[in-house]
C-alpha cells in the first residue's frame, strides 16, 4: 500500500510542472473585430470577389492577411474595399488588417477542366450571337467587331501557363453570376424592339402603358449591365490594370494571379458583350421615341372669345422623348432614370468595349388632337355656356350681350396621358365687319293681323334680298321679278323700304344669331331674314 502511495506521489510531483508548461503555451482566441467595416458576404468561395463597406475614410490599399495568406484590399469607391478570396482550404478563415478582423466561411470553387471550359464559353458566345440577328451594315460591323475582340482574349487565354490558366478558369466561375444574369435577362426581357407595339411583354393600350412597361424593363437591365461592368472593372483593378487597356496589352504588363485574374475578367465581360449590344440596340430606340404628351399643350391656351364665334384655342399638343427628368412619370421611368445615372459611369470607362454611352435626347413631334381628346368642363358664369367645340375649336355662347369674365377647365387626352389646366378668360359681344351684311339673304314674311288658329303669325310668302357692296339692295319675289328698294347701310343694319307697303324694316346681324335677324315690320306685317 505504501509503494503504491509512494509512486502515486512521485507522478503528482513530476507531472505538475507539465501541465503548467501545457497551459503557458495555449494561446487566447482573437476575438472579432471591425472599425466602421462590414463585409457584403461572409460566406464565400476560394477566387470570389469579396468587398468590404466602410462607414468611415479609407486609404487607397491595404496589405490583409486572409487565412495565413497576404491579400492585398484595393479601394473600388468612396466607401469599398474590395479583394479576392485566396486559394485557402474549405473552413473557417479571418480577414485581419488595420481595421477589422472578420470571420468567414470558405467553400471550394468548381471548376470545370480547361477543354469543357472551353466549349461552354464557346457555346454561349456562338448562341448569343445569333440572337442578334443583324440586318444592317452597321449591326454587321458590330458583330464583326466583337467576334475580332474575342479573338484578342482568347489568345491572351492561351498565352498562360498551364497553372495560370487553371486559376483563370477558377476566378471566371467564382465571379460568373452577375455577368450570366445580365446576359441572360437582356435576351429574355428585351426579346422585341423597343418601339410602340413590338416590345412582347408590355401593354399596347397606348404610348404611357407601353413604354412605361419598356421602362422598367431597360431600367431592370441596365442595373444588371452596371453590376457586371462594376465587377470586370474591379477584377482589373485587383489585377493592377485599368479598365482601359485592350486585351493585347493587358498581358503583356502583367504575370501570375494578377494575370489569371484579369484574363478571367476579359473572358467574363467578352462573353456579354452580345447582350450588350442588345441593350444599346433597345436603349437608343427608346430615348428617341416621343411618346410623353408635353403640359405645354395650354401654354398659350386661348383666354379671349366672342359671342357666338368659332375660336381656335391654341393649343400645342406636342409628343417629346424621355429625359431624366421623367422618373415620376411612373414605377418603371423612375428605375430607368435611376439605373442609367448609376450605369454611366462604368460606361465611360469600358466605352472602348461598349462605344457611345446612350445619352438622353431632345426631340419632340407635333401631333392634332380629335375632337374626343378634348373636354371643357366647369364654365363659372352662369351668363357663359359652352355652344360647341369641334377639334381644337371651341364656340362659347353669352347671354348677358356684355363682356363677361369667366374660368373654364380644359383638359386634353392623349395616349394614356392628361394634361389639365384652369383658364381665366373674357368674352366679348359679337361685332360686325364692315362687309358682314354684303350677299344673299332670304326673307319669310309673316301675317300678324290673320294669326294660324294656334295663334302664331301665318306664313305669307318667302322673298329674297341681295345686299351689294354699293349699299343697293335687290328684293326679288319668288317669280324672279325683281324691285330695286331704296336703303340704307350702317354698321350692323340695313334700313330699307318695305315693297309689301308703307314703313321700314331694319336688317340687323345680330351677335348671338348665326343666321343674322328677326326684325319687326309694319302694321299686319313681319318678317325674318335669314343667311341664304
Amino acid at each position: 500500500m505504501n509503494k503504491f502511495l509512494s509512486l502515486f506521489l512521485l507522478l503528482t510531483l513530476f507531472g505538475l510542472p507539465a501541465c503548467e508548461k501545457e497551459e503557458a503555451e495555449i494561446t487566447p482566441t482573437k476575438e472579432e473585430f471591425s472599425e466602421g467595416i462590414t463585409a457584403e458576404k461572409t460566406s464565400v468561395s476560394t477566387f470570389e470577389i469579396v468587398s468590404l463597406v466602410a462607414a468611415g475614410n479609407i486609404r487607397g490599399q491595404y496589405t490583409a492577411d486572409f487565412g495565413g495568406l497576404p491579400v492585398q484590399l484595393m479601394r473600388t469607391s468612396d466607401s469599398t474595399l474590395t479583394f479576392y478570396v485566396p486559394d485557402v482550404e474549405v473552413g473557417t478563415h479571418f480577414l485581419e488588417f488595420d481595421l477589422a478582423r472578420i470571420r468567414f466561411s470558405v467553400q471550394k470553387t468548381a471548376a470545370p477542366s480547361e477543354a469543357e471550359f472551353l466549349a461552354a464559353t464557346n457555346q454561349r458566345f456562338e448562341r448569343d450571337l445569333a440572337l442578334l440577328d443583324p440586318t444592317t451594315e452597321t449591326e454587321k460591323a458590330e458583330v464583326d467587331s466583337l467576334k475580332g475582340y474575342r479573338k484578342e482574349v482568347m489568345q491572351l487565354f492561351s498565352g498562360l501557363t498551364a497553372d495560370e490558366r487553371r486559376q483563370a478558369i477558377s476566378f471566371y466561375h467564382a465571379n460568373q453570376a452577375v455577368f450570366r444574369t445580365f446576359a441572360e435577362g437582356t435576351f429574355s426581357i428585351l426579346d422585341a424592339q423597343t418601339t410602340m407595339k413590338r416590345q412582347s411583354n408590355c401593354p399596347r393600350s397606348d404610348y404611357k402603358a407601353f413604354y412605361g412597361c419598356t421602362a422598367g424593363n431597360l431600367g431592370n437591365t441596365a442595373i444588371a449591365l452596371k453590376d457586371a461592368s462594376k465587377q470586370f472593372v474591379e477584377m482589373l483593378l485587383l489585377a493592377g490594370a485599368s479598365a482601359y487597356l485592350a486585351p493585347a496589352s493587358f498581358g503583356l504588363s502583367t504575370a501570375g494571379t494578377a494575370l489569371a485574374l484579369g484574363t478571367a475578367g476579359y473572358l467574363l465581360i467578352t462573353e456579354v458583350r452580345p447582350a450588350a449590344l442588345r441593350f444599346k440596340h433597345s436603349i437608343f430606340p427608346f430615348l428617341a421615341a416621343n411618346w410623353i404628351f408635353t403640359q405645354a399643350v395650354f401654354e398659350v391656351v386661348a383666354d379671349e372669345f366672342v359671342d357666338n364665334l368659332s375660336t381656335e384655342l391654341n393649343l400645342q399638343p406636342t409628343f417629346r422623348s424621355f429625359t431624366a427628368q421623367d422618373g415620376g412619370l411612373s414605377a418603371g421611368s423612375a428605375l430607368l432614370v435611376r439605373a442609367m445615372g448609376n450605369l454611366r459611369g462604368y460606361w465611360n470607362k469600358l466605352n472602348r468595349i461598349f462605344g457611345s454611352y446612350p445619352d438622353f435626347q431632345q426631340s419632340e413631334t407635333t401631333v392634332q388632337l380629335d375632337s374626343s381628346d378634348i373636354s371643357i368642363t366647369d364654365i363659372s358664369n352662369p351668363n357663359v355656356q359652352l355652344k360647341k367645340h369641334t377639334g381644337e375649336s371651341a364656340t362659347f355662347e353669352n347671354k348677358s350681350r356684355k363682356e363677361e369674365k369667366f374660368s373654364y377647365t380644359i383638359r386634353a387626352s392623349k395616349e394614356g396621358f392628361t394634361e389639365e389646366k384652369v383658364v381665366q378668360a373674357t368674352i366679348k359681344p359679337r361685332t360686325c365687319e364692315p362687309d358682314s351684311l354684303l350677299g344673299v339673304w332670304r326673307e319669310e314674311a309673316y301675317n300678324t293681323c290673320y294669326p294660324n288658329p294656334d295663334g302664331t303669325p301665318a306664313y305669307a310668302g318667302t322673298n329674297t334680298i341681295t345686299v351689294k357692296s354699293d349699299g343697293t339692295v335687290t328684293y326679288t319675289y319668288p317669280d324672279g321679278t325683281t324691285l330695286a328698294l331704296s336703303a340704307r347701310v350702317y354698321g350692323c343694319i340695313i334700313q330699307y323700304s318695305s315693297p309689301w307697303g308703307g314703313g321700314y324694316f331694319y336688317l340687323r346681324l345680330q351677335s348671338h344669331s348665326q343666321y343674322g335677324a328677326l326684325q319687326h315690320g309694319d302694321g299686319c306685317l313681319s318678317v325674318r331674314v335669314f343667311r341664304q
